[in-house]
């Protein structure tokens, strides 16, 4: 049995309780309190009360006997137990949202292939001005920011495979130190807040950087990873085109921020099917099924320069199928 959502499980365990009648018996229970406890016991746990000597304040003193030695109650609800048990575990086990780090078996598994081959770039179009920049040691890619192209977007680094639907799997981290900068606030509308002169308000915060993972090809379809409030995950091109419907640039702004404190890895599970893209950022969904119109059928995945060091590792691709 495969149990997709924490709310399949719940619905099987209502269906469990309806038909084992635990309710009912519950209900009994609760109704037999208020006018007679030993009735209640008789009648829930059937069992057999006699009466045997009475207390100092003349009140009889309840002896009762089990009817074997699991109480019908007990029994009907090791079912229930059980089934809360087994589905718990099929759901944290069939499910690759979780805050841990997936690994490399469990990726493999369900098709997902590496876009790193341990410590070579040789799966990605690496440029003369990405030499001694973009590095590779113990399987981790480093980016020290500082990429020598004069066009700034020259500087991200791309596969040399175009990809069309698929998940992607990949761990980052903003490796400077943070300091405390200026950052700009984000209204509900995917604008940002301005003074009566149009001037971006801003207000301090630490900072440890900005990048993104860069999808077909273009800029414009980024998950993003910054520092600020809102928390990666964001699709900062979508958001800023103010040519886009308020529909879009909202749903473009993460639902929480996932991110783990600065200097911790954390990982991205990006799903992009057709224009419509989902991300889960440590095992949190931040973006729901975002439509983005007008994206390119295909196109490379890109690690993105943006004049700050990251670093990136264990990118992993399934490819879906048309």
């Amino acid at each position: 049995m495969r149990v997709e959502s924490q709310y399949d499980l719940w619905v099987l365990v209502l269906f469990v309780i309806q038909k084992r009648h635990v309710l009912r018996r519950l209900f009994v229970m609760v109704r037999a309190t208020v006018t007679d406890r030993h009735a209640l016991w008789a009648k829930v746990l059937r069992r057999d009360f006699r009466s045997s000597r009475s207390d100092v304040m003349g009140r009889p003193t309840i002896r009762h006997r089990a009817n074997g030695p699991w109480s019908p109650l007990i029994r009907c609800c090791i079912p229930l137990i059980v089934l809360v048990v087994i589905t718990s575990v099929a759901f944290a086990e069939d499910v690759p949202e979780s805050a841990h780090m997936l690994s490399d078996a469990y990726l493999k598994e369900r098709g997902f292939q590496p876009l790193l081959n341990g410590d070579s770039l040789a799966g990605w179009d690496v440029k003369p001005w990405h030499v001694g920049h973009w590095t590779v040691q113990n399987g981790v890619i480093n980016y020290d920011g500082r990429g020598e192209h004069k066009r700034f977007s020259e500087n991200t680094l791309w596969t040399k495979r175009d990809f069309g639907d698929f998940e992607l799997y990949v761990e980052w981290r903003l490796s400077a130190k943070p300091e405390m900068k200026p950052q700009p606030i984000v209204l509900y509308n995917g604008d940002f807040l301005r003074d009566n002169k149009g001037q971006r308000i801003t207000r301090l915060r630490l900072d440890a950087g900005d990048s993104g993972i860069l999808m077909r090809g273009i800029l414009k379809c980024q998950a993003n990873i910054w520092s600020q409030e809102l928390g990666s995950g964001e699709v900062n091109g979508y958001r800023t085109d103010r040519k886009m419907s308020q529909e879009v640039r909202r749903a473009c702004i993460p639902i929480r921020n996932a991110d783990r404190p600065f200097g911790e890895w954390n990982y991205f599970l990006i799903t992009l099917t057709g224009e419509q893209m989902t991300v889960v950022l440590n095992g949190q969904k931040v973006i729901d099924a975002v439509h983005l119109p007008d994206l390119p059928p295909k196109g490379p995945i890109g690690l993105q320069h943006h004049g700050d060091s990251v670093q990136f590792r264990r990118p992993f691709i399934r490819v879906k199928a048309k």
